[in-house]
């Protein structure tokens, strides 16, 4: 069995503001005004709906040729629901999403009795739609301190010189 590792790093940069580094890859993820945030980047709910998205295109591609399915482009509409009382701690309720939809758009010649199969098999295959429909091992957080260098300490008694 082959397990490959990935990793993703985040920075808090102030506020709801994070920065996401993925290889040599940076994105910016923050809330919308409307939940404290100063609107600089998809918040993360939305960041989990446009990485399933762009899973399921990459999987369509990789196996289009095996489906015998061409396409001149293919469009996915995600919509989830959350209660966000869940995250503003309001309320006894799950914080993530309910619900999930997936709307596929496809430009193409080719009929829908010949996509439907296409589409069920790439849902069967996408990494990201199978860790969220399925219960996936969390391990952690482990927590690491690492000392703030060059910040001096100064005590009352050592200012009033």
């Amino acid at each position: 069995m082959s397990k490959d590792v990935f990793k993703a790093t985040t920075i808090h940069r102030g506020g709801t503001k994070v920065k996401i580094q993925a290889r040599s890859h940076e994105i910016i993820a923050d809330e919308p005004k409307e939940l404290g945030g100063t609107d600089t980047g998809a918040n993360p709910v939305e960041l989990l709906l446009g990485a399933l998205g762009a899973c399921q295109s990459v999987v369509a591609q990789v196996y289009s040729e095996k489906f015998d399915v061409e396409y001149d482009e293919l469009r996915i509409e995600l919509e989830g629901d959350i209660d966000l009382d869940g995250f503003l701690d309001k309320a006894d309720v799950r914080p993530g999403y309910s619900e999930i939809r997936l709307k596929y758009y496809f430009k193409t010649n080719e009929p829908l009795e010949k996509l439907q199969p296409f589409v069920d098999f790439v849902q069967t295959k996408c990494p990201v739609g199978d860790t969220i429909a399925n219960a996936v091992s969390l391990k952690g957080p482990a927590i690491r301190v690492e000392a703030i260098k060059n910040k001096v300490k100064i005590d009352k008694a050592e200012a009033v010189h």
